[in-house]
């Protein structure tokens, strides 16, 4: 193999071994702003969950996590942080149904106080996505009756009548 083949061999085989352990260390973080917040440690997880999103930017797991610490540390961050966990993967199940409560916290607790709207949009997403599915119904249910909306709660209730009837007789949600 001559020289030249060699040295771009090593030096691709390099950028993998950096990538991955890029990737590596981004989780790392991750896992350790998860452990913070358990522990009330919440600037400690803020700051984690910031240095996990730096290192992989394309990750929409490390935006909800920082989203759900900015929650307590700098609440006018949090929908930036949420927008981006969807835009970077709008198909991501777990990010369309992890976002609703977090969502919903924005428009009760938290400054600045977002209007309901984006909490209906936030659910819409997920039951959109994920129409057959009970317990995004089920969640959906949940957020929408603690904000007030009636309308929406109705039909997801006819949803989930369709999907699993006997969830209406003993799910606390639904009652």
């Amino acid at each position: 193999m001559r020289l030249a083949a060699k040295v771009a061999v090593f030096a691709c085989y390099g950028l993998f071994v950096a990538g991955a352990l890029t990737v590596f260390a981004a989780d790392v973080y991750y896992k350790n702003a998860r452990n913070a917040f358990g522990t009330g440690d919440y600037i400690g997880a803020y700051k984690n969950a910031n240095k996990a999103a730096a290192l992989n930017p394309n990750e929409p797991r490390y935006f909800r996590e920082n989203a759900k610490d900015e929650l307590v540390v700098s609440p006018e961050l949090a929908p930036q942080s949420l927008e981006k966990a969807y835009e970077l993967n709008p198909n991501n199940l777990l990010t369309l149904r992890d976002v609703i409560p977090l969502y919903f916290l924005l428009t009760r607790e938290n400054s600045p106080k977002l209007p309901v709207s984006i909490l209906q949009t936030a659910i819409q997403r997920a039951k959109a996505f994920a129409p057959n599915d009970a317990g995004v119904m089920v969640l959906a249910a949940k957020y929408e009756k603690k904000a007030g909306l009636t309308e929406d709660f109705e039909k997801t209730v006819d949803v989930i009548r369709r999907l699993r009837p006997d969830l209406l007789d003993w799910h606390e949600t639904l009652k």
